[in-house]
């Protein structure tokens, strides 16, 4: 008995996904400290 599959192992498909993921986390910690800044700055204002 064979067993076909259609899958590529050529590792593109995860490796494409772990940069977005990296560059999705980026913007993610950027996005955050921004808005820890803005919320300081306004109490040292005050």
């Amino acid at each position: 008995m064979t067993y076909q599959t259609t899958m590529t192992t050529n590792g593109f498909g995860t490796s494409a996904r772990a940069v977005l993921a990296h560059v999705g986390a980026f913007f993610s910690i950027i996005g955050k400290s921004m808005i820890a800044s803005s919320t300081g700055q306004r109490r040292l204002m005050r």
